[in-house]
Formats: C-alpha cells, structure tokens, sequence
C-alpha cells in the first residue's frame, strides 16, 4: 500500500497495525546540546512521516533552528549556532553574537531593529526575545481522533521591575502527513500600564534551497528599499544570484496585500532543486502586516530573509512616528498565526505563481 493510499485510510486503524510505536514514523524527541556555547540548551526534535525533520530550540524562545525536509536544508544556519542564552549581549549589536538564523529567530516582543536610545532606555539590536528561555515547556504527541499531532509549547516572558510585562505563548505544531508546520503564539500585557508591542519572525533561508535562480513572491501592495544600498537593487529585489564577493545586505520594506480571509503569503521557490521546490509562507495580515525582505548574497553570509511581522526594522522611535508600533492595554492580548507548507513539483510552481499573481 502506497504512502498516498495510507492518507485516504483511517491512520489510527491502518497505521497502528504496522507499527511498535508511533515514534517508528513522527514523535518529539527532548534533548540538551552539550559542547562549546551550546551546552546546555534544550532543545526539541520533531519530526514526521511526510519527511519534516525541525529542531525546536526551547532555550531560545521555542524558535527553530535546522529544518530538513527529506534530508534537504532548508534554513540557514550561521556560524554562531544556537549559542546559550548566558552569552546573549544585550548592549549594541551584541545580538549578532549569537544569532543562530535556523528557520525562525522571534524579534521583539517590545522592540526590534538597530541599537538605539529610546529616552532614557538603551535598546538593543532586535530586542531580547530570542535570548529569553522558555517556561513550562511541553512536548506531546498522540492522537485527536484520525489525526497524529506532533506539538511544543511553552511561553516566554519579557519584563523588568518598573517595566513592561508581556508574555508570549506559544505553540508549534505537525501532524503525521503535514508537509509543513504551523506557529502559533498569543501574546500578551500581563503589566498595569499600556506596552509597546513589537514581534518580527525573522525567517532564515539557505542553500540548497537559496541558489543562482531561486525566486521569491510576496502578495504586496507597496514595496520599497530601506537604504540607498537597497535602492541599488530595486526591481530586482525577487531574484537570488550565485554568491557575490564583496556584497553588500540590502532589505527591502513590503507592505501585504491579504486576501479576503486577512491571510497574507510569501513563497520561496527553486526550479532547478529536484523537480522543483517552494516554501510557502502564510500568515495572519490583520496583526502582521508588514513584510521585511532581508537579501545577502555575500559569499559565507548567503541568506535570505523573509520577514512577516508589526513594524518594519528601523527601530522603535521611528516606528513609532510612522504609526507601525502597536500599543497593549492592561490585559489585552494579540494571536499570531504562521503556516509553513513545502512543495515539490508542481504543486511548487502552482503555489509560487500563485502568491507572485497576487502581488504587483
């Protein structure tokens, strides 16, 4: 019987005749790295029958670091690795020290973008989400009537005496046959005065998914170029090049142009990779409405960065002068939702020419 024939059938019925354990075929595995700057973090694996294989980190925000998917790398991965929180430097661009990539680093939760002073309040690159570990973390797999989940959750806390209180909780999930997985967070001001809430999820492309001929689509209504770097490149911020020697970053601002359901989408597509291969992103416009195109074909920094979140990354004051920074009242909360689905073959061409019909 074929994988495929597998999916019609009832899983629980079929499946649980051929298997020992469910484990044989998608489970979540805990672990804790333990060499170099990594020792110590707890991390997660989970991984399914459709060929997705993620390492959950719950030492840094539940974010993700390597993703496969059939035994191909999907995220960028930097040199730094998935450093412990204890080295995390908060001053300046201290950010970048440990800055791991993976498929997903989580920016915020009350500020994001270049080291700046905001009054009297120093603030470092991209906030400190990523450095703060997880609480009450869970790890559980099993059945909801024919499905077999795979999930994490756990949440995060961003606080200070005399200062904000925002929690984020947060929830990854899979299923036995999903090519794909879904985040979904809720967060919120647990504080007695209003918060400045800012949240990017800052995701991490690589080769051999990013390579010479590699095209991104975004369903956009505006799109512009952060810098005069940026403008350089303008009109052909879509496509990706072999990498270059001597490059310079460029990011470009998006502006999402949802559907009628609020959804907004980006792909990421390969042609040349098998018979073709796409990641498509699709996330929830109404609280993410933004999208940060981070492009570095630099040789040893090759990378592209697809970015939905609140605000753009030029910081929380100027953020705030353009309106871009959303503001929590005692008690009040925001949901996030991101889908992650990867296609092959067809299936990827469709969904690529899809979200780029979408856009300009």
């Amino acid at each position: 019987m074929s994988a495929s024939a597998y999916r019609r059938e009832t899983p629980a019925r079929e499946l649980r005749r051929r298997v020992g354990s469910m484990e044989q075929l998608a489970g979540a595995r805990e672990y804790v790295l333990s060499d170099g700057p990594w020792r110590g973090v707890r991390a997660v694996r989970l991984y399914n029958a459709a060929g997705l294989d993620l390492e959950v980190l719950a030492d840094r925000a539940l974010d993700i670091g390597r993703a496969d998917w059939k035994g191909i790398p999907l995220a960028w991965l930097s040199s730094t690795g998935p450093v412990h929180p204890a080295f995390y430097e908060p001053e300046g661009a201290g950010w970048l020290r440990i800055f791991g990539g993976g498929m997903l680093t989580t920016c915020g939760l009350t500020h994001y973008g270049p080291p700046e002073i905001d009054g009297e309040e120093a603030l470092g690159q991209h906030g400190r989400a990523t450095a703060l570990p997880a609480q009450r973390v869970q790890v559980d797999a099993g059945w909801a009537g024919e499905t077999y989940q795979i999930e994490v959750r756990g949440q995060i806390r961003e606080t200070a005496v005399f200062g904000p209180n925002v929690l984020l909780r947060r929830q990854i999930r899979t299923s036995l046959w999903q090519p794909g997985f879904t985040v979904d967070d809720e967060v919120i001001n647990e504080g007695f005065s209003p918060a400045e809430h800012m949240l990017l999820y800052h995701m991490n492309f690589g080769f051999p998914l990013l390579d010479e001929g590699t095209r991104l689509a975004v369903a956009r209504a505006t799109t512009r170029p952060r810098d005069a770097e940026a403008a350089k490149g303008l009109g052909e911020e879509l496509g990706m090049s072999a990498p270059i020697p001597g490059y310079l970053e460029q990011v470009f601002y998006h502006e999402i142009k949802a559907d009628e359901k609020g959804t907004g989408r980006a792909c990421i597509y390969n042609p040349d990779l098998g018979d073709g291969l796409a990641v498509l992103l699709e996330f929830d416009a109404r609280t993410m409405p933004r999208l940060v195109e981070w492009k570095m074909m630099g040789e040893g920094l090759y990378v592209l960065g697809v970015e939905p979140g609140t605000s753009f990354v030029d910081g929380r004051v100027a953020e705030r002068k353009a309106g871009r920074v959303p503001v929590l009242q005692p008690g009040e909360s925001r949901r996030y939702h991101l889908e992650v689905t990867i296609l092959s073959g067809a299936d990827a061409r469709a969904a690529y020419d899809r979200v780029r019909s979408a856009g300009m």
